[in-house]
């Protein structure tokens, strides 16, 4: 069987080892931006002139790597205005929803992206997001929406046991720094309705879903689709819930891989679909190659 090529392979494993290792070398991101210019740089000079090279493109993606992980931000040294935020109990907050609202047993969960707080007698800037709870929530909250209100703020935490999951650092990859508590989402005012065309789109789709779940099917059945297409979790009874994972199957309602597989099929659908129609790439290494499958790969062979 004749040996089949996957460029993919070798800049993915590379750009995965790249990001293991970022955090623990002293290179500064400007010095691996300048890295990562000098390599493309070089590349495509050998490109050009006929040249082909197996170790210039992993050694790019590793570099890329270790840029992508000198990213990632550390839980103890938040932005200076969110440090500024968490000295204070209360805070006049102006923010954006960027998650659809979350329905807990006790209060609705919702992710903020902050614009502004009021300090003194003017408004201070903030770059970061926040976890808002509502005890009360009467509101449809959109994704986009932008509102104003008081909300009483503390600081994400970890429940510091011995090999817990660090909520801090998972959080703080999210930009999320900062707890907020409203007794009532009454003292939250909608400022206006989302502006850009994504959100309007994505609440549509979802609200028009969810109507249509609801209309055609049992409640418990259409619960368990809101869970699985809409990640709505929330809405399955503790009965359903305790069912499923009886059964084996709660991990459906997360993230797993049957999820992760229908992303991959897609993506390999779209490239597939812009690399057959260049003729460079299909006639060195074939589009199938190329976009990274093994099975019809070896099938064409």
């Amino acid at each position: 069987m004749t040996p089949v090529y996957r460029p993919l392979a070798y800049v993915f494993t590379s750009f995965c080892f790249g990001i293991a290792g970022g955090r623990h070398l002293p290179a500064t991101p400007l010095m691996l931006v300048i890295l990562v210019i000098l390599l493309c740089a070089f590349l495509v000079w050998r490109t050009a002139r006929g040249h082909t090279s197996i170790i210039l493109p992993p050694a790019l993606f590793l570099v890329l790597g270790m840029l992508a992980s000198a990213g990632i931000p550390d839980p103890d040294k938040p932005p200076d205005s969110v440090q500024q935020l968490l000295q204070r109990k209360s805070a006049l907050l102006i923010g954006a929803v960027t998650h659809t609202s979350e329905q807990l047993p006790n209060r609705v969960r919702m992710s903020l992206s902050l614009e502004a707080f009021k300090q003194d007698d003017g408004w201070r800037p903030i770059a970061g997001n926040m976890i808002l709870n509502i005890r009360q929530c009467r509101k449809q909250w959109l994704i986009g929406q932008r509102l104003i209100g008081r909300v009483r703020l503390k600081p994400v935490r970890n429940f510091n046991n011995p090999g817990s999951f660090d909520y801090r650092q998972y959080h703080a990859n999210q930009r999320t720094w900062v707890r907020g508590y409203a007794r009532n989402d009454a003292e939250l005012v909608p400022l206006d309705r989302p502006k850009h065309l994504l959100d309007r789109v994505l609440n549509f789709v979802r609200t028009k879903s969810r109507t249509l779940l609801e209309v055609w099917l049992p409640p418990d059945h259409a619960n368990l689709y809101r869970a699985l297409l809409l990640g709505e979790r929330s809405a399955l009874s503790i009965e359903l819930r305790e069912l499923l994972y009886d059964v084996g199957v709660g991990h459906l309602l997360a993230i797993s891989g049957l999820h992760l597989g229908m992303v991959a099929g897609l993506a390999f659908l779209i490239f597939h679909l812009f690399i057959v129609r260049i003729p460079a790439l299909v006639g060195r290494w074939g589009a199938r190659p190329a976009t990274w499958t093994s099975r019809d790969c070896q099938g064409q062979n």
